[in-house]
Order: C-alpha cells, then sequence, then structure tokens
C-alpha cells in the first residue's frame, strides 16, 4: 500500500466518523448512514492529490465554525432566559388603587403606514362585560406586522390604532356581568373569541367563528356606545381585533380572555394568544376524511415562521413518517430539520424559478404520489396553489393555517385540482374556540406537551416594539417577545 492508498483509507475512517456524528444528530437510520459513507469514500478516491491533503484541515475549520455557532447560541438563548426571567421578577401585580379609574400609561399608536410611536395614552375603566388587564408580556403576530405595514389583514385595522394581538397579563378589574375572570387572575388575550354558546359558531362543534363577539369589535370598537377604551391627546384611538395588547394596560370584551394557570410563565403562554395554536390545530383538529390518521402520513409544510414549526411539531406527535419543509431561509430550514423534526427541506428562494418549481420538486421527491398533507403559512397565494399541486390527486389536503395573503390576491387554479380528489380547508385559530381551549394548551405546556420554550427567539423591551416588528417583516425571527417591566 503506497503513502496515497493509505491517506484515502485515513480520509476513510474520518468520513465514516463525520457521517456517524450527522447520523446522531439529525437522528437517521443506519442505512441512510452507511449510503452517505460509501458516497463519501467514493468522492474521496476522486480526489486530487492535493485536495486530500487539503481534506483534514478543512473538516477541522468546519468543526470550529459549527462549534462555535452552536456555542453561540447557547450563550443566546441563556441570555434571553437570564433577561427574561429578571423581567418577571420586574413585574408587580395591579393593585385595587386604581379600580374605576381612567390609567394614563404607555402605549404603541399606529397612526398610518410605519407610523408607530410609543405615547402616553388613557385607557378607561372596563364598561359592561369588559375586562381591564395589565399586561406582562406581548408577543408579534403576522397580522400586527400586516397592519403595521399598511396591508390588509384579516383584522380591520382602523388609524389611529393601538395594535397587538398577542399577549399574556393579570386582570385588574372587570365590569358589570363578567363572571369568567375575577381581579388578579392570569389571562392571556385571544384574538379568537369564545361566547360560549350565545351564536351558532360557538355551540357548533364544526367551527369555531364567534359572530356574536365579533360583531361587538368591528371597526375598531368595543364599547356599546360606538366609543372605544384609548385616548390620546384628547382624542379616540381605535381598538385593533378585540386585542390591543401593545399597551401597558388594555380592555377587551370577556370573550377574549382566556383564564390560565398563574403557574405558567406568562412569557410564555402569550405564544398561544395566535400564532402557536394556529399551526397546532390545523393539524391536530382536522375534520375527519379518509386521510384522517396521520400515522405514516407524508406532509408539507410551506413557510417555517412559528405557524409552520408548530404545524411540524404537530406531525411529529401525530407519527408522520415524512415531513418536508419549504422555506426561503436557510437558517430556518436547518432548525426546522435538526430541531423540530423535519425530514427534509426545500428552499423556496431555489426552487420559484419557474411557476411549476415546488409541485415539481415534491413529485420528484414523493416518486410522483405527492404528499398525503400540505399546510401552507406563508399567506402568498403562489405557493398555496403550488401547496395544492404538490398533494396526492384522489386524497390529498391542502390547510390555509394563517389566511392572510395581501389585498387584491386571489387564490386561482385548474377545477380538476379539485375533482381529481384534492381538499382545500381554511383554519382560523387551529380550530380551537380561545378562552374554551387555550387554559388546555396551557396545560400542555405544564406538562411538557408543547414546547413554547423552543418558538422564543428573541427577548426584547417594549421600547423596541418597532424593531421588533421589522424583524418579524424581513423575516429575521422566529418569536418575538417583548416585556414591559423596567429593569433595574
Amino acid at each position: 500500500m503506497d503513502w496515497r492508498e493509505d491517506l484515502i483509507a485515513r480520509m476513510s475512517m474520518l468520513a465514516a466518523w463525520v457521517a456517524g456524528l450527522a447520523h446522531l444528530a439529525a437522528e437517521k437510520s443506519m442505512r441512510a448512514s452507511r449510503v452517505a459513507t460509501y458516497e463519501a469514500v467514493d468522492g474521496l478516491r476522486k480526489l486530487s492529490f492535493w485536495q486530500a491533503l487539503a481534506l483534514p484541515m478543512v473538516l477541522v475549520t468546519i468543526q470550529r465554525r459549527v462549534w462555535r455557532r452552536l456555542v453561540g447560541l447557547r450563550e443566546k438563548s441563556k441570555r434571553a432566559i437570564m433577561l427574561s426571567s429578571q423581567a418577571m421578577k420586574a413585574f408587580e401585580a395591579p393593585t385595587d388603587a386604581l379600580e374605576g379609574k381612567t390609567i394614563t400609561c404607555k402605549g404603541a399608536v399606529c397612526f398610518g403606514k410605519k407610523e408607530l410611536s410609543i405615547e402616553n395614552v388613557q385607557v378607561l375603566p372596563p364598561e359592561n362585560g369588559q375586562v381591564r388587564i395589565k399586561m406582562a408580556c406581548v408577543a408579534i403576530s403576522p397580522h400586527d406586522v400586516l397592519a403595521y405595514s399598511g396591508q390588509d389583514s384579516r383584522f380591520p385595522c382602523s388609524y389611529p390604532c393601538v395594535l397587538g394581538l398577542q399577549g399574556s397579563g393579570v386582570v385588574e378589574s372587570v365590569g358589570p356581568g363578567v363572571e369568567s375572570v375575577k381581579r388578579g387572575d392570569h389571562v392571556v388575550v385571544c384574538p379568537t373569541p369564545h361566547c360560549g354558546g350565545k351564536c351558532p359558531g360557538c355551540r357548533s362543534n364544526k367551527g369555531n367563528r364567534c359572530s356574536f363577539a365579533d360583531d361587538r369589535c368591528q371597526g375598531g370598537v368595543v364599547l356599546g356606545n360606538q366609543a372605544t377604551s384609548f385616548h390620546f391627546l384628547g382624542k379616540q384611538v381605535s381598538h385593533f381585533g378585540g386585542c390591543s395588547t401593545f399597551c401597558e394596560y388594555t380592555v377587551c370584551q370577556e370573550e377574549h380572555v382566556a383564564r390560565v394557570d398563574p403557574k405558567a410563565a406568562l412569557d410564555r403562554v402569550c405564544l398561544l394568544s395566535d400564532s402557536v395554536p394556529c399551526g397546532l390545530g390545523s393539524v391536530l383538529n382536522g375534520v375527519p376524511s379518509p386521510c384522517q390518521d396521520k400515522v405514516g402520513a407524508t406532509a408539507l409544510v410551506v413557510g417555517c415562521g412559528a405557524t409552520g414549526l408548530a404545524c411540524i411539531e404537530a406531525l411529529c406527535k401525530s407519527k408522520a413518517s415524512r415531513i418536508i419543509a419549504a422555506d426561503d431561509c436557510d437558517e430556518r430550514l436547518s432548525d426546522a430539520r435538526r430541531t423540530w423534526g423535519a425530514t427534509d427541506t426545500i428552499n423556496l428562494s431555489k426552487a420559484s424559478t419557474h411557476r411549476a418549481a415546488l409541485s415539481q420538486t415534491i413529485q420528484e421527491m414523493t416518486g410522483g404520489a405527492g404528499v398525503d398533507y400540505a399546510y401552507d403559512s406563508t399567506g402568498n397565494v403562489f405557493f398555496m396553489s403550488q401547496a395544492l399541486e404538490s398533494c396526492s390527486p384522489g386524497w390529498g389536503e391542502l390547510t390555509l393555517t394563517q389566511p392572510i395573503s395581501s389585498a387584491g390576491q386571489q387564490l386561482s387554479f385548474p377545477p380538476g385540482q379539485i375533482a381529481q380528489g384534492r381538499v382545500l380547508r381554511g383554519s382560523i385559530f387551529g380550530g380551537f374556540k380561545g378562552r374554551r381551549d387555550v387554559p388546555d394548551l396551557v396545560q400542555a405546556y405544564l406538562e411538557g406537551g408543547v414546547k413554547l420554550d423552543r418558538y422564543v427567539s428573541h427577548t426584547l423591551p417594549f421600547e423596541q416594539l418597532e424593531h421588533a416588528l421589522e424583524m418579524e417583516r424581513q423575516g429575521k425571527s422566529l418569536g418575538i417577545v417583548l416585556f414591559f417591566s423596567r429593569l433595574q
């Protein structure tokens, strides 16, 4: 054996070691690891002398960079957890001294497209059927970003308004007729209300749209006399989605408020207001169908934000055999595969050079069969149509987890795609009924069934709200939690 064959043998052993590490990290089968090793060895035999000589240095450099990246992520996570813990310790529960009085506090007033400023606003006492809440933490919703950017969303926006759909806090006071919560209760604010059976939607087990509360919260008001609870410089400021959590104190209808276990961390359960349940419920609360059993199913998830990753988490719980994640960000795709359980990834920025790219890629990956389930959380009508075409003819289902496309856009597809047996579904809040089901999700979080900690990518003070909205708009974050407490 000459020196070159000896070097190739040593490089083969090194390639096998690297493939073994990849097996442990990605939880792949032994067969897949052996195939990767054989391919690596075959590639090594084709290397020139100088390439083979430089390979160990390249591998060591890659190993160091990966290690630094992992250490950096760990330290960043530790800092975020520490900052969040300090903020929760600094949060003071409301007292009865302010009950029945108008409160002046900090609130984020949006005056128009990307015109946001934190001002001193006046918050009126709660009226009949209303709850005033001292907010502890808030999170960014895709609908907040749309309203901030001047685009249409599912929730009408009338400027000036106080944005915010996700948040948690403590009840400061309640108005007459409120029975489900009392002062001092820990609560989560839900943009999807539940009146408890006063309307057909809440009485039915087939849907979760509460027409009773929705009708009372249109036009940016929550008061029966067509007034708002917020004032700035003597003028009314509109509500947003019946929640308006981007304020130190907010007033909501009772139907939007879910009482939760006080043992749950408020800086985590605020994520259960909108984004995470949209993904979890789209998978777990599906309407019965011939392919309802997701054990061994193949699924496509388009968009790897908080809602898309929640879909992946639910699919893993449902024991789907293959989960294909699609996004335009390599870092998100890497996280979806490494942390959340996706088995395959597709970069949409590289797979959208021609119109049929995504669906053709799926057909190639599945041998022409397509996927059993597809979930779109992008709000992009192009990818919606591509996801529908990626579904298996005869039984494939596409669920729109976040129907938030821009104004004027319409979803179009050949009728034959549906006639073949494909199913297109819409989903609001994942089919969950706000104040009825959110306490169960909180309990699942306390028991370890919902991994809320993994959804938090940034923890910021409320003063950096506009920066957080820009980060979310540019897709540079997963879940941003903002706290109101001032750290010493």
